[in-house]
Order: C-alpha cells, then structure tokens, then sequence
C-alpha cells in the first residue's frame, strides 16, 4: 500500500514536472537562436525601428531609396515601435523579440479557445499544428515581423464578439471594433474584418473600428502637424502602389496575385485571374457566413477562414504570414475524425506537404522548383477547402 502510494505520488509529480521541463528546454533553444543567429537577422525589425527614429524626427517614412527594405505599413504602425527607440538596437531587438515569442504562445492558447466545448480536446490539436507551421514560425522570428502581434489582436477581436453574442453584451462588440481598428492600423491586410463586421450586423463593432482606425490615421500629427500628416499618408499611398507590382513575383509570396502570375507569366493575364479567384473566395465566404446564421457558435470557423485568407489575398501575402492559418488547421484536426477515409487522407497528404517543403529538406533546386510554381498557394486552398467543407456538414 505504501508502495502504491508513493507510486502515485511520483507518478503526479511528473506529470506535473515534465510540462515545465518541456518548456524550460523549448524556451532555452529559444535564447540560444537569438543569441547565436536571430540577433544578427530581423531584418523587417530594423526597418521599423528605423522608420520609427524617422518618426520620431518628423522625417520621412518612406524613401525610394530604401528599395526593397522600404517601410510599408500605415505612419500609425511606426508609433508601435517608437518606445524601443530609445534602446540601442541590440536591446530593441532582444524586447521585440521576446514580444513576438510571447504572442506565438497566446497563438496557440487564444486558437485553442476557439475550439468547441463539450468533449475533451484530442492532445495533438495544441502541438500537431503549431509544428506543421513551425518554419514559418522560425521565419517570422528570424525576420522581427509583426504577425503574431496582428494575430494576437485579431483572435482577441474575435474572443469579444463571440462574447458579446453569447451575452448579450454591447461594451464587448465595441471592443471588438476598437481591437479591429488597432490591428489594420497595425498591417492594413487586417480590413478584410471590417466587411465581415458589415455581414454580421455588428455595427456597434464597425463604427468603433473606423473610429479607431481614424484616430490611429491622425494620430501621427503629434510628430507632422496635421498637413505634414496628410503628405506622409500621400507618400505611404504613392511608394505602395509602386513597389507592390515588383514583388509580385517574389519566390515568397504566396498570394493569388503570385500565384497566376507565376503560372502565366503574365500580368495581363494574372491579374483578372487573381480577381476571379478572390471574387470566388469572397462568394464562398459570404456563402458560410449565411450558412451559419443558425447554428450556435459560426464565429470560430468564420474567423479561422477568413485569417488564412489573408495571406492569399493580400498581394504581398508573404509564406511566413500564413502563421495565421493556426486556428483553422486547429479546427480541422479538432474534427479530423468526423472527415471521411479519402478525405483524412488527403488532409494528411496537404498538411505533410506544407510541414516538409522547407529548403534544409527538398533543397535548394526542388525547393526553388516547389516556391517557382507557388504549390504553397495550392496547399493552403485545399485547407480553405476543408473549412468551407465543415461548415458544409454543419459540425462548424
């Protein structure tokens, strides 16, 4: 008996013990990728934390001469940065990086509060998607980029309005416009929300979301003056819509814009293609949506759908932005069960395929062949596919 019981009792201590060392271990290998090679990296970090010393200036943001490295977010975006500025870069970029580490892990924990309640959640669902993605985790990481920021705030935007539906509560829609409004200030890509805001009804959340966004709009005046405002606003419009069209055939993007035209070779062609193709994604969309009216909780699904839209819409969808298909490979495995023999197959065979197509394994012709042909693109529509598919069968 005594045997038992102290059995038992190592038994729980491990369990309780093993999670910590786990996550000691993770965070370790963590530290030693930024001391010994991200540190060194985070390119788009230095952008910013450039374009916010220039804000800080009243100079500025945006140079033709920056080329490629140009900063080209909203003014708004550049005050996030500003308070680091005041720290040499090298403990700019450790903070930063810590922040961006922080919210990949409430990634996981706000994707995972977007599953069904009821039953208990298969083990795999936490780590199996998290892991498929890692690479452009990795990359996010390496880079200094803001995803998991925008991420973070739009799952959060999403948590208040399931609230607000469940309990009635307006304070809780208008926070979820204001945390809308905060994440397209951040990367404009984020506006995709506010039509979905518009199909739901959710006009206490729409008018809180422009309010924000037009105050984060005129926010940069405190540096510019209010003209000075509006010829940076001109600038950002202007080194847009320039720089966009030479990146549309990047290795990385995996946009539809990409995509047509690396299978065309042809921007006449590639561009009303991509229009189709979005019109058709938009239509799907506006479809789950009405399909969705009457189930209880239509909010998760719809969220996770139109997040791993992004990238793919946006025309510099960049691969590592698809961090934010996280939530809807979560559904998917949370209801890998409830597919069919063909179809966990195939979902497996989609999601093996994304998790391996990585230089260090194809290498560098396969890999160059695999990015040249934008197959990631067609990866992530076969995950679109199967979430459209759920709500389809009602189970989401």
């Amino acid at each position: 008996m005594v045997r038992y019981c102290l059995a038992k009792l190592m038994s729980i201590q491990k369990n309780k013990i093993l999670p910590w060392v786990l996550g000691g271990l993770v965070l370790l290998v963590l530290v030693l990728g930024f001391a010994f090679r991200v540190r060194h990296d985070m390119r788009d970090f230095e952008v910013n934390y450039e374009a916010a010393q220039r804000l800080r200036k009243a100079e500025s943001l945006y140079r033709v001469e920056d080329q490629h490295y140009m900063f080209k977010y909203l003014p708004a975006s550049a005050i996030l940065y500003a308070p680091l500025t005041y720290f040499p870069p090298a403990t700019a970029k450790a903070l930063w990086y810590a922040l961006i580490l922080l919210c990949s892990g409430l990634m996981i924990h706000l994707s995972g509060r977007l599953l069904p309640s009821g039953k208990e959640r298969p083990g795999y669902v936490w780590f199996v998607p998290p892991l498929i993605l890692l690479k452009y985790f990795f990359r996010e990481w390496d880079l200094g980029q803001i995803n998991t920021v925008v991420t973070v705030v739009l799952l959060l935007m999403l948590g208040c309005l399931i609230s607000a539906m469940e309990k009635g509560n307006s304070r809780r829609e208008a926070a979820a416009g204001v945390l809308w409004g905060v994440s397209t200030a951040l990367k404009p890509y984020a506006v995709i929300f506010l039509l979905y805001l518009v199909l739901k009804k959710k006009w206490r959340a729409a008018g809180a979301g422009i309010l924000t966004l037009g105050a984060a709009l005129i926010l940069p005046s405190l540096y510019y003056g209010w003209m000075g405002n509006l010829t940076v606003l001109r600038e950002w419009l202007a080194t847009l819509s320039q720089s966009t069209p030479h990146l549309l055939d990047t290795q990385d993007n995996v946009s539809l814009f990409a995509f047509f035209l690396k299978w065309t070779g042809s921007r006449n062609m590639a561009l009303p293609l991509a229009g189709a193709a979005i019109a058709a994604l938009a239509l799907l969309v506006f479809w789950m949506i009405l399909k969705g009216r009457r189930l209880e909780g239509p909010i998760p699904l719809e969220g996770a759908v139109l997040l791993t839209c992004i990238p793919l819409v946006s025309p510099l969808g960049w691969d590592y932005t698809l961090i934010m298909s996280l939530p809807l490979l979560m559904l998917l495995l949370w209801h890998f069960r409830d597919l069919s023999r063909w179809g966990r197959v195939v979902l497996a065979l989609d999601l093996l395929v994304v998790f391996v197509s990585f230089y260090d394994v194809l290498g560098a012709a396969l890999y160059e062949v695999f990015m040249s042909w934008s197959l990631t693109t067609l990866n992530f529509l076969v995950i679109l596919g199967f979430g459209f598919w759920l709500r389809h069968r009602r189970l989401a």
